[in-house]
């Protein structure tokens, strides 16, 4: 390692790196990490609470309309002519008691994340 001075340009650091020099540039995003189809997702507020899945009123559901259905996950249908939170199977749509909707229902789009504040 050769040593020299300033004016020569040949200066090195000596001493101990900046802890924060390894995390520059890497922050971490939410919208990143969730939104997946920008185009085709949705954010939803809860108005009531789901206590089937501890839910509570006020959740942020995340639901992508692009992903696909597969039997048991969470998804919104149109159920009556409402949206209704389901668990997609088979054989249709069932309502978060375990109960199957009368209703064959529309498919609206898959849950994919909840988020919720921690008290």
């Amino acid at each position: 390692m050769k040593k020299g001075s300033v004016e020569e340009g040949l200066v090195y650091h000596a001493g101990f790196p900046n802890a924060g020099e390894d995390q520059q540039g890497t922050s971490l995003s939410l919208d990143k990490l969730i939104v997946k189809h920008r185009a085709s997702t949705y954010f939803w507020r809860l108005d009531m609470a789901v206590t089937e899945l501890h839910w509570p009123a006020g959740t942020l559901v995340v639901v992508d309309r692009t992903l696909p259905a597969t039997p048991g996950r969470i998804v919104v249908a149109i159920v009556e002519e409402e949206f209704t939170l389901c668990r997609i199977q088979r054989d249709g749509f069932y309502r978060l008691d375990g109960t199957k909707t009368d209703d064959t229902g529309q498919l609206w789009g898959v849950v994919s994340y909840a988020v919720q504040e921690v008290a």
